[in-house]
């Protein structure tokens, strides 16, 4: 896992709500390329009446919906949401 910036991620979505970016990374294999395809969990603190939204390929996109229970035992105050992409920009708004 590598950190990237939040800097380029547009600040609000298609319908002009501002989005806060809560991370963003990427997955690299062990000879530091990006990997494009690998199943992996991320744990965000859970926010009420937030709706999480990730970026991918140039897009914002709204289609990942955080579980208490996903595919990990849940955690306490947190939610699941379920990747099968390398590296995302996620976020709420």
């Amino acid at each position: 896992m590598v950190k990237l910036s939040v800097r380029d991620l547009p600040p609000k979505d298609k319908d002009g709500r501002k989005v806060i970016w809560i991370n963003n990374f990427g997955v690299m294999d062990a000879s530091r390329k990006y990997v494009k395809s690998v199943r992996y969990t991320v744990f965000l603190r859970a926010r009420k009446n937030m709706r999480f939204v990730y970026y991918e390929h140039g897009r914002l996109k709204a289609d990942k919906t955080p579980r208490y229970k996903g595919s990990k035992p849940s955690r306490s105050k947190m939610v699941q949401v379920d990747f099968n992409t390398g590296d995302p920009g996620v976020g709420c708004r």
